[in-house]
């Protein structure tokens, strides 16, 4: 994928965010504590295990970072006013005892049950993928897109209250920044924050 249309869909991610809050550099909200995202990423990665990877052992997870995140209002009439659905795009790394590294990219939605991997039952999005070697900008893009996690954000349009893009993590987990078109933190009107 050209840098130029990643730019393109990143520039309609942040269109339907305009008007959003820009949370303070540094920080994810409160309702997205690591211990909870850890445990449902280690959860999608076990739910995932091929055969061919049990053979390797009982894999161990080994770092995990948040990518990119969002809340959402729900929008429910029928309840409270103020109910927020917080969903992040996760990064992690996992070890097994023979040597064997994988990596697995998924789509976690915060809910009644806690924080778990977001299954699309009536359409074919995946919540999760899984790489044999670190995934690059481009394979987080395509993943973006592949679960519509830009597309959605677009859709709902001001139903986005706060977003944000973890450019610290991002660097750690892809070991480049992200693509061009997440810088716009400093803009003014606020929109999605970058850190």
């Amino acid at each position: 994928m050209k840098t130029s249309s990643l730019a393109v869909i990143l520039a309609n991610f942040l269109t339907g965010c305009a008007g959003t809050n820009v949370v303070q550099r540094d920080r994810l909200p409160a309702s997205f504590p690591k211990s909870q995202t850890v445990a449902a990423v280690d959860a999608s990665y076990r739910e995932r295990l091929t055969d061919s990877d049990r053979r390797h052992g009982s894999p161990k997870l080994t770092r995990s970072h948040i990518l990119a995140w969002q809340r959402t209002d729900t929008r429910n009439p029928h309840v409270d006013p103020y109910e927020y659905m917080d969903s992040c795009i996760t990064w992690s790394e996992f070890r097994y005892p023979d040597g064997t590294e994988r990596w697995h990219i998924v789509h976690l939605v915060s809910g009644r049950r806690g924080w778990e991997e977001q299954i699309v039952h009536d359409a074919p999005i995946p919540g999760s993928r899984t790489f044999a070697r670190r995934p690059t900008n481009e394979d987080v893009v395509k993943f973006l897109k592949d679960t519509q996690w830009i597309a959605a954000s677009v859709s709902t349009g001001s139903g986005i209250v706060e977003a944000g893009v973890c450019k610290r993590d991002w660097i750690a987990a892809i070991g480049v920044p992200p693509p061009m078109g997440l810088s716009f933190a400093e803009r003014s009107e606020g929109n999605v924050s970058y850190y």
